[in-house]
């Protein structure tokens, strides 16, 4: 029998002197956590860096990091054998993987050392399994942070190496259960086939419910690029064509947005066609109907009628809820009743005070 290789991951995140690389921003930390089979070793990797420029106000702002601070510290071309011998061979996790990778790629592309597929197997991106899992929802790490209940009360200021070890704990935290979970195992054909939308009603928002929207996102989250003010409201894929429809730099802080900027996001969002050709069927299906029949079970308890004892909540049962936090609600009160009436507490009575 051929021993099971360890999987080793590499939690990674960066800090820049600036958002944006096409203006010569460079990096300036880089830390590192070493995950293997889904725990966290103590081996880690942190390091800041001389970036030879400026910080940029805003940057300065999240991570609290100047030049003057860094002018001491080593030069990336310094400390890279370190930081590629780290995370030689592993899988790396980095949330919002394209800006980290671009930023690491560049600094190895000045020294001509290739780009980060070079020395490791693959990257995964915890940004698009959190919009996957979490559709129409910020997910920031700080949101996923309060979603999970991850304790963030260490960090003040945005940091590679407090941003990577809270990022594993949320990588964790989208991955449970995954461990026994292959969905390249489940028969497809078997499954039945895709459900008829056609007739579902939609309900289109208005051109001022828009703008009252978009105003609303941008002046509570000035410092937010629109990139992430319009994730939500948008699929992520559109954000970038909207914007450059409307010559607007999709990376640009929302509170130098004007209003009739923001009016003519409202009137392209409002006026887009996109023509839907097809499904991607059940191996990405983000819900599936179907469960234990709500009639097999006590409505006040959640108790099975046919075997005692036995109690269900979530979405075991046949309950769907719409997008929007219903079926995690949902999740919360069954679970929330039926460990009541495993402990013999009367909880209907405490919801209703």
């Amino acid at each position: 029998m051929t021993e099971k290789r360890a999987l080793r991951q590499v939690v990674l995140d960066t800090e820049t002197t600036g958002m944006r690389i096409e203006d010569g921003n460079r990096l300036i930390e880089i830390g590192c956590v070493e995950m293997v089979n889904r725990h966290l070793t103590k081996k880690v990797f942190h390091v800041r860096i001389n970036p030879e420029r400026e910080v940029e106000e805003e940057a300065a702002k999240v991570h609290g990091m100047t030049w003057a601070q860094l002018q001491k510290e080593p030069l990336f071309e310094e400390v890279v054998d370190d930081f590629l011998m780290f995370i030689k061979d592993s899988e790396l996790i980095i949330h919002n993987a394209a800006f980290d990778v671009a930023y690491l790629n560049m600094e190895l592309g000045r020294l001509g050392r290739g780009t980060i597929a070079d020395y490791t197997v693959g990257v995964i991106d915890t940004l698009k399994m959190a919009q996957s899992a979490r559709p129409g929802q910020r997910n920031n790490l700080d949101v996923l942070c309060s979603v999970f209940g991850i304790d963030t009360s260490k960090r003040t200021l945005h940091g590679a190496h407090i941003d990577a070890e809270l990022l594993s704990h949320v990588y964790l935290a989208l991955t449970r259960g995954q461990e026994s979970l292959d969905i390249a195992t489940v028969d497809m054909a078997s499954l039945p086939p895709m459900p008829d939308v056609s007739s579902l009603r939609v309900l289109y928002a208005t051109e001022e419910e828009l703008q009252r929207e978009i105003s609303y996102r941008f002046s509570n989250n000035q410092n937010y690029t629109v990139d992430d003010n319009m994730n939500g409201l948008l699929n992520q894929k559109l954000i970038n064509p909207i914007c450059l429809k409307c010559n607007i730099d999709s990376m640009k802080r929302s509170k130098k947005i004007t209003e009739a900027e923001q009016h003519n996001l409202a009137v392209t969002i409002k006026n887009l066609e996109v023509d839907v050709e097809q499904s991607r069927g059940y191996s990405v299906a983000q819900v599936c109907a179907g469960g234990i029949k709500t009639k097999e079970i006590d409505n006040n308890t959640l108790e099975s009628k046919y075997i005692k004892g036995l109690y269900f909540a979530g979405e075991i049962l046949d309950v769907d809820g719409i997008c929007g936090g219903y079926n995690l609600q949902w999740c919360w009160i069954s679970a929330y009743l039926a460990s009541c009436a495993i402990c013999g507490m009367d909880c209907i009575e405490k919801i209703e005070e």
